[in-house]
């Protein structure tokens, strides 16, 4: 639950009450088979741009400012140093970093640089006349609806979560970090929020693995530091493709 995780960055969304102009219920959907698991056992449904407008306030509070749009039109090794990327923007600004993450979206242009594909897809495109399905019991009920619309989505995952920028030199293929969070990562229906609420979860577990893996670069070999981002990759491929 992406309340959770923000929770976890002492990040907290505001609470709703919703109601109708009749006093009678529409719909129950109970929650309280969560309360042993989580702090919120109940469903928040909310626009993205005030989420995003929680996250802007949080970042504000650190010292931060959010600059937007920032189109990235290329990335390649340092000139001076291999184990650095110059990644250029569209205004002209280059920033050279060790670590990339790329959240540039399903067109991800750090992607396509670095060759990382989406191998895997989801498409339907046999959907049409697909029956309401639905399963029932006593604690519990899950129900799948095909919803008709003119856009087709896209469902796919990036065969790689983490990667190193190849420099070029065939006796040093240890290039600058590069890690995908966001729809750079996977793509998603934007029905239910599944691709933000993802990508919020990307970036916040991420944190925790890239930290490791800097403090453990200052000390030990890069190929070591590698494993941990390795591990919460892989873990992080296993979530978004169940």
């Amino acid at each position: 639950m992406s309340i959770q995780a923000l929770d976890m960055i002492g990040t907290k969304l505001p609470f709703f009450t919703l109601a109708t102009r009749s006093i009678a219920t529409l719909v129950r959907v109970p929650f309280e088979l969560l309360k042993p698991y989580t702090r919120y056992p109940y469903g928040l449904v909310i626009p993205q741009s005030l989420t995003e407008h929680i996250l802007e306030q949080k970042l504000a509070s650190f010292g931060v400012t959010v600059r937007r749009p920032c189109r990235v039109i290329d990335m390649k090794p340092n000139l001076s140093n291999a184990k650095l990327a110059d990644v250029t923007f569209e205004d002209g600004q280059v920033i050279t970093a060790k670590y990339i993450i790329a959240a540039d979206g399903a067109r991800s242009t750090i992607c396509s640089i670095a060759g990382i594909n989406f191998p895997m897809s989801f498409d339907d495109e046999n959907l049409d006349g697909f029956p309401t399905r639905g399963i029932l019991s006593p604690r519990n009920y899950f129900l799948c609806v095909s919803f008709p619309t003119r856009f087709r989505t896209h469902c796919a995952i990036a065969d790689i979560f983490f990667t190193h920028l190849p420099t070029g030199d065939a006796s040093d293929s240890q290039g600058p970090a590069i890690l995908l969070v966001g729809d750079a990562a996977h793509m998603h229906s934007p029905a239910g929020g599944q691709g933000m609420n993802l990508g919020l979860r990307d970036a916040i577990f991420l944190r925790e693995a890239l930290t490791k893996c800097i403090n453990a670069a200052e000390t030990q070999p890069l190929s070591d530091a590698d494993i941990i981002l390795t591990s919460s990759r892989t873990s992080q491929y296993a979530i978004h493709e169940s």
